[in-house]
């Protein structure tokens, strides 16, 4: 027996009621969403700004050093600056210095290497320090062998980092904070004549590079 129900004032068959009320839900789960989508796009920068001083000026890029008769020293500033609200763990300043080709690095070519910086806490060298013998080159694998030992690596390219036993290290650069080092580089006598590239930059990841 088909029963009916009174809806509105009007008789509608049960059956009806129940073969509607099945489409309806039959019609929901086809739709996998409850309200519109929204969306935008986020462009993410790096936390460090890194910039050369350029006589008072800061610049990513230095016009070309010329000139430079060794033992004569080449000064480098640079500034880096912590753009984020938070305080950020990085690696000291990697120096990537690439040889003319057909030369190789023999872990001689500096006989000093002076660290100027401020930050000095009775852990940082102190301001002026000699650093040379606490270079390390970082290799690409993000291990670190002492500069002085880099002759069996045959390249024309070292990147050189301060660490005082050739560990990976972090320091925390505070936020918003601007951190100044002033780099005195005497090159021996013997350094190959020819131009010399030279590229700074923090990296999170020692297997990158400053390119």
């Amino acid at each position: 027996m088909n029963r009916k129900i009174e809806i509105l004032g009007k008789q509608i068959s049960v059956t009806l009621v129940a073969l509607l009320i099945m489409a309806g839900l039959g019609s929901a789960a086809v739709v996998s969403y409850l309200s519109n989508s929204v969306s935008v796009d986020v462009s993410v920068e790096s936390p460090i700004e890194l910039l050369f001083d350029d006589e008072g000026t800061n610049v990513t890029e230095l016009s070309p050093i010329t000139d430079i008769n060794p033992p004569e020293p080449i000064f480098l500033k640079t500034y880096a600056t912590n753009l984020a609200d938070v305080s950020v763990d990085v690696y000291n300043v990697l120096i990537e210095v690439t040889a003319p080709a057909g030369t190789t690095w023999d872990g001689t070519e500096f006989t000093s290497v002076e660290l100027y910086d401020p930050r000095y806490d009775g852990v940082a060298p102190r301001p002026g320090t000699d650093i040379v013998s606490n270079l390390c080159h970082v290799k690409s694998d993000g291990s670190m062998i002492a500069f002085s030992a880099i002759s069996g690596e045959s390249t024309n390219l070292v990147r050189l980092m301060y660490d005082t036993d050739c560990v990976p290290n972090t320091y925390t650069h505070p936020a918003g904070q601007t951190i100044m080092n002033e780099i005195k580089i005497t090159p021996a006598a013997g350094l190959a004549s020819g131009t010399y590239s030279i590229k700074m930059c923090h990296l999170n990841d020692l297997t990158g590079s400053c390119s």
